[in-house]
């Protein structure tokens, strides 16, 4: 079963990252308008648009820092034979003018990259490269196409959630059908050869923190998965912790060595 972990691993690991409101009712007494317009508001806007102006805010600026760090408890069960290992994973992104870093590492894997003037350097174990790339051509190679799709909220999240308060912030919590949560991510379920009658999600469970200024400080996502590859069936149980934070990113330069790296750009 062995020769079967760091495949599935790689499958555990690649949907962990595919994966990131209404007015209040009115009410007849005066009193109980006042709590609800407290409820229902931050700094004057509904959930709605408190979530689209933050996120507006993340995409607009040209220096942010994001890191997620993600706990997994897997069950993996074949031919009689169950193995429980948890694992752990962590990603950092920030950007810094057009340049930017990313990095992944945890207990199956470490990636590294720079992006600098128009060159993307990438250390990968003891592999060290670069590629010619546009700002462009970056993008998609880093974000994928799913990552707009989970960030931007579709309008039927937003029914019937209200602000909340938590760790004296301010959150909104989205209950998200599993199935739902599937289309989201089609697209990379399709690179791994599975489908969404493969792969069984339960609901989503995703609060966003939100601090005084109205700026998201915190995304919390909950859910878990199971589906089978190659006669072994897997269950997991995921827990992603995303921190972001704006204007704090230092100047992203080329890493020690760079020029040295092996040029792969006729392989992008």
């Amino acid at each position: 079963m062995k020769k079967h972990i760091s495949m599935i691993l790689s499958v555990i690991l690649a949907l962990s990252l595919a994966v990131s409101m209404t007015s209040c009712d009115e009410d007849k007494s005066s009193s109980n308008n006042k709590d609800k317009e407290e409820g229902a508001t931050l700094n004057g806007k509904t959930p709605e648009e408190a979530y689209n102006e933050a996120l507006e805010a993340i995409n607009s600026v040209d220096n942010f820092e994001m890191t997620s760090v993600q706990d997994i408890e897997m069950v993996m069960k074949y031919n009689g034979e169950t193995i429980n290992q948890d694992q752990n994973q962590t990603v950092i992104q920030r950007k810094n003018g057009d340049n930017g870093y990313a990095k992944v590492y945890g207990s199956t894997m470490e990636v590294e990259t720079w992006y600098v003037d128009g060159v993307l350097y990438t250390i990968s174990g003891d592999v060290k490269a670069k590629a010619t790339l546009s700002l462009e051509e970056y993008a998609e190679q880093m974000m994928g196409e799913s990552s707009d799709n989970l960030l931007n909220i579709p309008d039927s999240w937003f029914e019937g959630v209200e602000f909340k308060t938590d760790e004296d912030m301010k959150t909104l919590e989205f209950h998200i059908d599993g199935d739902e949560y599937m289309t989201m991510i089609g697209n990379l379920l399709d690179s791994m050869n599975l489908s969404a009658d493969d792969v069984e999600i339960s609901e989503v469970v995703y609060t966003v923190y939100f601090d005084e200024d109205g700026s998201i400080e915190k995304v919390i996502n909950d859910f878990s998965m199971s589906f089978t590859m190659q006669g072994v069936e897997v269950a997991a149980d995921y827990h992603t912790v995303t921190t972001v934070s704006i204007g704090t990113a230092s100047a992203i330069t080329v890493p020690a060595g760079g020029d040295s790296f092996i040029d792969v750009t006729d392989q992008m």
